[in-house]
């Protein structure tokens, strides 16, 4: 056989000869080698969490409490003990349909994979434990449930709602509605009231968006206020206060309003810097970049040093396969948005910008690219089209890279009927200053700002095939001219 193949198929052999307590140095190098390909093909996980931005915020006063409520105990009523999976062996309350049950969990591990990107987050989801508990114990949550699945779905499917699904949600008023009217009742600042009127609002916006998440949310509010703030809203695995400020989020960004949390007890520290795993070491271009931000407006320079931490944490998750935990990803999009959410507008038209921009791109992240995600960011894109517009005409200028960046952005996220071919041919000369010809060199520039490859490329690699041929057309008509002169 030949050498090559002899140590290409080397084994860890043990005879009556060698077989000792000890491995021989060779042998304990093939163990390690061994064990590390067999690992490779597993999904791993990032086991150093980080620090909660969210629990540090709520270290002041109670964040988002409405008057002077006296502080109460963590839980207002006992948790349901968790359940075993197979809730066939159980005997179930009068209003559990078994059917629902069995359809919930593909309801929520979908709702997940829509909340977390797959290619850089660990999913689990966990119906046996909290989630099918407070579906047997509450009346009004299981109805809840079995009007999001089965609505959800109907609509997906089929594009309307049948008479069934609106029957579960006629049950969850009128029952959520009885018990918000009796404030004696403990019921009242359960996890699971809640989660359902989260429910509610998050299954609306899909099913009808508009006002209703909104009045969802001022409801929420009071209940959070009545708990005394966030740091009360606690929960068992069902990452309750997570999901509140994702209500928040989206009804700020639908309606171009401030969030309702975290408007008086806020960091603007960045949060990730003190969380890395060890010394940052930017290139050049990107660290340019940063100080150039950070000059301008030191808030806006720790945003953007967690948004490019973001970024690099997610390109390396998704090439290791050490994927990141679905816990850290929200705590890290919650506490870039708010800043970016809670700051005010800014009369420096570069500030702005950029401040839209960070905007723009992070919640093309938080909320996805479904035509759902893209509708609530509309006004949002109308108003990063409109200060681009102005930033083309001001007298400051800013570095290229941070222009192509920008307007890239803008493009990528931008539907064609809403783009403006003035900004078109800006970031296409913008691309000719910067000597960039191909999509390798285009995604390195965009990387020194913020980037994250496997959720961005097939779009960004679409917008730069337009962007070159853009280029190409305005270059032979500037030749043609030249041989016409």
């Amino acid at each position: 056989m030949p050498a090559s193949v002899q140590t290409r198929l080397q084994f860890i052999t043990t005879t009556a000869e060698n077989n000792s307590p000890s491995l021989r140095p060779r042998q304990k190098r093939q163990v390690r080698s061994h064990a590390a390909r067999s690992r490779a093909g597993r999904p791993q996980v990032h086991q150093r969490p980080l620090s909660s931005w969210l629990h540090q915020q709520c270290d002041g006063p109670a964040s988002g409490a409405i008057g002077d409520h006296e502080a109460l105990p963590p839980l207002l009523e006992p948790e349901p003990a968790h359940l075993p999976v197979d809730y066939s062996l159980l005997q179930l309350p009068s209003h559990v349909e078994p059917r629902v049950l069995h359809d919930a969990l593909p309801f929520f591990r979908m709702a997940q994979e829509r909340i977390y990107p797959k290619d850089v987050c660990y999913i689990l989801v966990e119906l046996d434990a909290t989630w099918l508990a407070h579906m047997i114990s509450d009346p009004v949550y299981f109805n809840a449930v079995a009007f999001a699945t089965q609505g959800y779905f109907e609509v997906v499917s089929h594009g309307h709602l049948t008479a069934k699904p609106l029957l579960y949600l006629t049950r969850t008023l009128q029952l959520l509605r009885q018990r918000l009217d009796s404030p004696d009742n403990p019921g009242v600042n359960a996890n699971s009231t809640m989660m359902t009127i989260v429910l509610l609002a998050l299954v609306s916006e899909e099913i009808e968006p508009g006002e209703n998440i909104a009045n969802h949310l001022a409801g929420l509010e009071k209940l959070v206020g009545l708990r005394g703030g966030l740091s009360r809203v606690r929960s068992q695995g069902e990452e309750l206060w997570t999901k509140v400020c994702r209500m928040d989020i989206v009804v700020a960004i639908r309606f171009d309003t401030k969030p309702r949390f975290f408007r008086d007890t806020m960091s603007w520290s960045s949060y990730l810097l003190k969380n890395q795993l060890k010394e940052r070491r930017p290139d050049a271009n990107a660290e340019e970049l940063a100080q150039y931000i950070s000059a301008k407006n030191t808030d806006l320079g720790n945003v953007w040093l967690d948004c490019k931490i973001f970024c690099d944490l997610a390109n390396l998750a998704h090439q290791s396969g050490n994927l990141m935990r679905s816990e850290d990803f929200a705590e890290i999009m919650l506490s870039i948005l708010y800043r970016l959410l809670h700051h005010s507008r800014m009369a420096d038209v570069v500030q702005e910008t950029l401040r839209l921009g960070m905007l723009a791109y992070i919640t093309s992240i938080y909320l996805g690219e479904t035509s759902i995600g893209i509708d609530q960011r509309r006004h949002l894109m109308h108003l990063f089209t409109s200060s681009l517009t102005k930033l083309e005409v001001n007298v400051e200028t800013i570095p290229a890279p941070l222009g192509f960046w920008l307007l890239f952005i803008w493009h990528t996220l931008t539907s064609p009927p809403d783009a403006a071919a003035h900004l078109d041919a800006w970031l296409a000369r913008l691309a000719e200053q910067l000597d960039v010809d191909d999509w390798e060199e285009a995604r390195t520039l965009l990387k020194a700002s913020l980037w994250i490859n496997v959720l961005h490329d097939h779009m960004g690699k679409r917008v730069f095939d337009t962007l070159r041929s853009r280029i190409g057309r305005s270059r032979a008509s500037t030749s043609s001219a030249h041989d016409i002169a």
